[in-house]
């Protein structure tokens, strides 16, 4: 059999947005109201091939991706929902090689994104959706070496995201948007090794985050923004072996995840940002057997959850947030 793949789905202006082949276009940009006749391709963007187009934001009223038009090579593009209004934004990389955008998110109406236009290596970059309104927000390893900006995530009118400037290694680095103001928070594994930020995930006034300091493995930490309010939230698997928190999700206060205490396996957590407010919400598989909690979906009681016990298997589970209001939601087979 064969199929359209069906990829990056997001809402804008009452119409659904996806990225789809229909095996005589290669992959595009689809749009659709829910019905047949209002289901079409937004544009054929590479007519004689596959635009691959990919990373699809909603920036205010235009959407943003990177695509290739089989000319420039990768580049941002934006639309208004139309043909004739879906175009190249700028050729950051003159020539066909391209600058290939990562990690488009929305602040303040615009779009930043990371790229490499092939002088400054690849860098932060934000657009307004107009040529002459895209530019590098800041060179944070200068010259023509990349930062490889990552992990973008928005607390309170700034970006946070992983970067290396090239002397503290891959840390935790906000944005206001301009270079004066992309600054990094904090060098928590000293010197040139990285700390590796990853999934840094809003969290009330806080972004939460993994990274390891090199003295206690990779285990959940939290900032508010400044080095002195950056720090491991719990060493939940005690000394240098890492718990490695994963699938973090925020709901109702609460940041919930997943982890391995390295007795009962990977186990579903939550945290209210305090190491006694940190705890694992129950041995679902028990022993050192995995639960691998994952998926976890705020609803207005808490999280619904996926994971696995040696009585129903993979099924659906929920929790409020405490020890006794963790359950199986239902036996569906």
């Amino acid at each position: 059999p064969t199929w359209s793949n069906i990829q990056n789905p997001l809402a804008m202006g009452g119409n659904l947005y996806f990225t789809a082949s229909d095996g005589v276009h290669g992959t595009e940009v689809w749009q659709s109201d829910g019905t047949v006749q209002g289901t079409k391709i937004l544009k054929d963007i590479h007519p004689t091939g596959s635009s691959y187009a990919r990373n699809l934001a909603v920036v205010g009223s235009r959407l943003f991706f990177a695509a290739n038009d089989g000319t420039t090579g990768v580049e941002l593009w934006s639309s208004d929902g139309t043909a004739t209004g879906t175009q190249l934004v700028k050729d950051l990389r003159v020539g066909s090689a391209g600058s290939s955008p990562q990690f488009i998110t929305a602040l303040a109406g615009k779009a930043f994104f990371a790229a490499n236009d092939a002088v400054s290596g690849k860098e932060l970059w934000v657009s307004d959706g107009t040529a002459a309104g895209t530019s590098m927000v800041a060179d944070i390893r200068p010259g023509a070496a990349s930062s490889n900006p990552a992990q973008f995530c928005i607390l309170g009118g700034k970006l946070y995201f992983s970067a290396n400037d090239g002397s503290s290694g891959a840390e935790l680095w906000t944005s206001d948007g301009t270079s004066l103001g992309t600054v990094r928070v904090a060098d928590i594994r000293a010197g040139s090794p990285s700390s590796s930020p990853t999934f840094i995930t809003a969290c009330g006034t806080r972004v939460f985050f993994r990274a390891n300091d090199g003295a206690n493995g990779t285990e959940l930490w939290s900032s508010d923004g400044t080095a002195a309010g950056t720090a491991m939230v719990l060493n939940i698997r005690a000394g240098a072996a890492s718990s490695s928190p994963n699938k973090l999700a925020y709901a109702s206060g609460l940041l919930y995840f997943q982890a391995n205490d390295g007795t009962t396996g990977v186990e579903p957590w939550r945290s209210d940002g305090t190491a006694a407010g940190t705890f694992r919400l129950g041995d679902l598989n028990p022993g050192t057997a995995s639960s691998g909690a994952s998926d976890f979906l705020p609803t207005p009681a808490g999280v619904v959850f996926i994971a696995t016990d040696l009585t129903a298997g993979k099924e659906l589970w929920r929790t409020n947030g405490t020890v006794a209001g963790t359950a199986r939601l239902v036996d569906i087979w």
